[in-house]
């Protein structure tokens, strides 16, 4: 090999080297930018987005806002309970159809325990499953609405007051979005049960996106609500309050109670009077009638529970060797147990709901005779 090959041999061999050399360093950059891309992504994973609320933020900013709703009949016996929310500072509140489907009139209770007794209604779009109602109550706490629907495992926050139990939270996350009959259904793994109806379901910055409406209690974590984009033409409207029982109400069946003792149409031939309260809720004592009818085959009639536990049906009585039991299946699906004693005009004893959406309350209970005859002491 002459020189000039030789310097060319070289040249080249180093050339090659710089290259590789190069190379080696661009691809050791590149892995170390990939590397530190690829941390930042994971640390953005696991650490809240700026605008991410914690659960417990978002539940002291929604308590304030979340009602709790009884529905009355005319006879004044509770016919559900349900969750709602108010939307606008002027005492509009967002609520399910369902919730109020067939009541005469509604109790809103507020989050400071406050009872709001006239409630009227607003506005509704029953496909959805949603209602506005008005109560006189002003400057009240909010929620703002967002009619996005946050992605498939994005945590979210219900606030409701399931069997009652009132500022009730749980988190969860968007589990699925499903159709149908042409309406979207968010699914999600937050607990809802029984009374968590229409209360506000919150994604991770504190908005409202979708109102609690049903659950399927044969399966594990199927929750429902529907978007609250559905209400966004009722809230641009200008309806006039109207009363609920114009729009909902429906009578009930039953004979009344007569407040006249001398009235001759009366059915009932003895009434009895007291209160009635759940083990639950101590303080909130309801009125309780008793009016008998007839006295054979055995003892039979109508009992009636005021608000606010509600409740009414025939009763029938029957004697447990020295105690007295009545039986009775109210118009709202309970059957309800009642054991007591009967020492002159005076009955007093406990209660068990034995059967339908309240099964296992229990609670007391104690009555007067009123007027009409003495209950028969003992079985005939």
């Amino acid at each position: 090999m002459n020189f000039t090959h030789e310097l060319r041999a070289r040249v080249f061999a180093q050339a090659s080297w710089g290259r590789r050399a190069v190379a080696t360093v661009i691809a050791r950059r590149s892995l170390v930018a990939a590397m530190t891309l690829l941390a930042t992504r994971l640390d953005a994973q696991h650490r809240p987005a700026s605008n991410e609320l914690t659960t417990a933020s978002i539940a002291q900013r929604a308590i304030p806002a979340t009602v709790t709703i009884v529905t009355l009949g005319d006879l004044g016996d509770t016919l559900g309970l349900g969750s709602g929310f108010v939307v606008r500072s002027d005492g509009v509140v967002i609520t399910n159809w369902h919730v109020v489907q067939g009541a005469y009139r509604a109790i809103i209770i507020l989050s400071n325990g406050n009872r709001v007794q006239d409630v009227q209604y607003l506005a509704s779009n029953r496909s959805a499953d949603l209602v506005l109602l008005k109560i006189p109550v002003t400057n009240m706490p909010m929620l703002l609405l967002d009619d996005s629907i946050p992605l498939i495992g994005s945590r979210v926050v219900v606030v409701g007051s399931p069997l009652g139990l009132s500022q009730t939270v749980s988190e969860g996350i968007v589990s699925a979005s499903r159709v149908v009959g042409g309406l979207q259904f968010v699914q999600l793994t937050a607990a809802i049960s029984p009374g968590s109806s229409g209360g506000p379901i919150l994604d991770a910055s504190g908005h409202v996106f979708a109102v609690a409406t049903a659950t399927i209690t044969s399966g594990q974590a199927l929750n429902f609500g529907v978007p609250v984009r559905y209400a966004r033409s009722l809230l641009r409207g200008t309806p006039q309050p109207r009363p609920l029982a114009a729009t909902t109400g429906r009578s009930s069946p039953q004979p009344k109670l007569n407040a006249d003792e001398n009235d001759a149409t009366s059915p009932f031939i003895s009434i009895y009077e007291g209160t009635v309260t759940n083990d639950g809720f101590p303080d909130w004592p309801a009125t309780l009638h008793i009016g008998f009818e007839g006295w054979t085959p055995s003892p039979h009639g109508y009992l009636l529970i005021g608000s606010p536990l509600g409740g009414s049906g025939p009763v029938t009585l029957g004697w447990i060797q020295n105690q007295l039991g009545l039986l009775t299946h109210g118009e709202n699906g309970d059957t309800i147990f009642w054991v007591g004693r009967l020492v002159g005009d005076d009955m007093t004893g406990t209660y068990r709901v034995i059967g339908g959406k309240w099964t296992g309350q229990t609670g007391r209970w104690a009555v007067k005779r009123r007027s009409g005859l003495a209950l028969p002491n003992g079985p005939r």
